[in-house]
């Protein structure tokens, strides 16, 4: 690539947010800085990290920009981080247990250039050290709220590589003018759901949410067990139930919290004895090895979380309506 060829790249700020995975940090950065897209800025938002990690990045990754923060949510550290960047366009939500194909970058920008009506752009996920398993290709969102992978265990290999539209990005690449005027991502979803919800607002902007698989990266993807598998059960939950009530319609609200209601009863009802005794000689007697009383707790305690904060959700749709509805007008404003 010739320097010419090179001033025709436009900066790009990748912002990752991090909490305690210094395990991962090195073959991740490793691979953003040897992409063969020339012209980048990597910066990682350390949310009070306790494992070393953002020592590690200070002493090993000098080259990447280091903001050491509080303990906040994914959502708060990228917002952090778009705004300490400079890049024309942004990369949001690289995951610091993710790691980066050479022509990743290229291959999204190329096509982000050549297609005005794409909003926001991403990549196929391949499971680290599967055998070129798809762990995600964009996603889809239920009625419900409900998010599920595209292409999850299928073969790389045989998976169409044509672009295509997508209901939502886990990693997306933008220009910084589309993030100016749909604003900051939502900082109340914590962990999970902040994706999901700024894929939406791109899509209700106007413009279209585009998975390219060719541009490929890599995912350690981990199980949680034991009280840290509640608590993300405690934030899916939390995440499925404000998507809907932030972005659906009066039928879609009023499905969602019919199905966590329902969702709810289920677990309740596993907690029968009767119950637990015919699932410990089923498929499914891995169930009984799950504490019920855990997850009950946690479903419940994602209601009431948006029921308490129903208010502040209510704040937010109404702010990203009047916005949305400025944007389609041809009026501008920003969040």
């Amino acid at each position: 690539m010739t320097e010419q060829n090179e001033n025709d790249f436009p900066l790009v700020s990748i912002i990752i947010s991090n909490y305690n995975s210094k395990g991962s940090l090195a073959e991740c950065l490793s691979s953003l800085l040897g992409m063969s897209y020339p012209n980048c800025e990597i910066i990682v938002v350390d949310a009070a990290s306790t494992d070393g990690s953002a020592e590690f990045v200070e002493e090993n990754f000098p080259k990447v920009k280091l903001i050491r923060e509080k303990r906040i949510g994914i959502g708060e550290a990228i917002n952090v981080g778009i705004r300490a960047s400079k890049g024309k366009l942004v990369v949001i939500d690289f995951n610091s247990d993710e790691v980066a194909s050479p022509e990743w970058l290229c291959n999204l920008y190329v096509i982000l250039k050549g297609s005005p009506w794409i909003g926001a752009i991403g990549g196929a996920r391949i499971k680290w050290g599967s055998d070129n398993i798809i762990d995600s290709a964009g996603g889809r969102l239920y009625f419900f709220g409900h998010q599920s992978k595209i292409g999850e265990g299928r073969k790389y290999e045989e998976y169409p590589k044509t672009p295509r539209e997508v209901d939502y990005l886990g990693c997306m690449l933008l220009e910084r003018k589309i993030v100016d005027r749909i604003g900051l991502l939502d900082e109340a979803y914590f962990i999970y759901g902040e994706d999901a919800d700024y894929s939406i607002r791109v899509k209700k902007a106007g413009y279209k949410v585009v998975c390219a698989p060719e541009a490929i990266t890599y995912h350690k993807v981990s199980y949680s067990v034991g009280e840290q598998a509640e608590r993300q059960k405690y934030f899916l939950r939390r995440a499925e139930t404000r998507l809907v009530l932030k972005n659906g319609s009066l039928m879609e609200i009023l499905f969602s919290m019919l199905w966590t209601e329902f969702l709810i009863f289920i677990d309740a009802l596993m907690l029968l004895p009767m119950l637990r005794a015919l699932i410990s000689k089923s498929r499914f007697a891995y169930l009984y090895e799950m504490n019920l009383y855990g997850s009950l707790k946690m479903s419940v305690k994602a209601l009431l979380w948006n029921l308490v904060n129903m208010s502040l959700t209510c704040r937010e749709r109404q702010k990203q309506t009047k916005l949305l509805n400025s944007i389609s007008s041809g009026s501008s404003g920003v969040i």
